[in-house]
């Protein structure tokens, strides 16, 4: 079974079950397993950046494959409801001009929708030589967007990006790393009393309460005020955030 231990005025000592012993004597320096205020902020950042990363080379993806307007898929037409059509007289060359006013709803990206108003005008143009030639001019207006278009959440990309998250912050937790990529790479990790790694529900329990209270800044000044630097979420949990190395199995 795994434990914590560290250094301590020339003591190596086991932390398990949310006590601690002394266990042998040496000569080695003093040095808590627990990661610091600082520390964790940085690794916090390093994840911001990382998913922000992550989450803005989809974006791009989105745009450039699926947007009817700036990539290479044209937006996909769910719904057309024809509420008008009319025959006009071209004032100044007398030809008549049908004129159809309809709605759409367009699909684009990953869900997101948009309703336009479309007025589109078809005449016969006879040319030089007498052939006869259907000229048409189409204008449309959006009426209203669904999805990233309005903030509300009804997007499937919205879903995808969700999942993300989930996976980032919590899958990766709960991976053999026990640590997002930026907790990692600074060397930490996540554990239980007893240096095990975190339940489901621990897991859960902490990230929904980091996320609830990060705009108080709580998780992260609690962590400079106790003995274990716990964030508020931590000491919900069960949970401490340690240096990888003092981790003994």
């Amino acid at each position: 079974m795994a434990a914590l231990f560290y250094y301590q005025r020339g003591q190596v000592i086991v932390f398990k079950g949310g006590n601690e012993r002394v266990v042998m004597f040496g000569d080695m320096p003093d040095e808590s397993p627990y990661a610091g205020f600082w520390r964790r902020w940085l690794a916090f950042m390093l994840d911001l950046v990382l998913f922000g990363v992550v989450t803005f080379g989809l974006g791009m993806a989105d745009d450039a494959l699926f947007s009817g307007e700036f990539g290479f898929a044209s937006p996909v037409i769910l719904e057309t409801e024809i509420f008008r059509e009319v025959t006009e007289r071209d004032p100044e060359t007398g030809a008549d001009i049908d004129v159809t006013v309809s709605r759409e709803v367009r699909q684009y990206g990953w869900g997101d929708t948009a309703v336009w108003r479309v007025i589109e005008r078809r005449w016969q143009n006879r040319d030089e030589r007498g052939f006869l030639s259907t000229e048409t001019d189409t204008a449309r207006e959006m009426l209203s967007a669904s999805g990233r278009t309005e903030g509300r959440f009804d997007s499937a990309g919205d879903l995808i990006l969700l999942a993300l998250f989930v996976f980032y912050w919590l899958g990766a937790e709960l991976s053999p790393l026990r640590a997002t990529p930026g907790k990692a790479l600074l060397g930490l990790t996540l554990t239980d009393k007893n240096g095990e790694k975190p339940s489901l529900v621990q897991t859960v329990i902490r990230n929904l309460i980091k996320w609830i209270s990060l705009p108080f800044w709580l998780p992260f000044i609690v962590i400079g005020l106790t003995r274990h630097k716990q964030g508020l979420h931590d000491m919900a949990a069960g949970t401490y955030v340690v240096k990888r190395r003092a981790l003994a199995g």
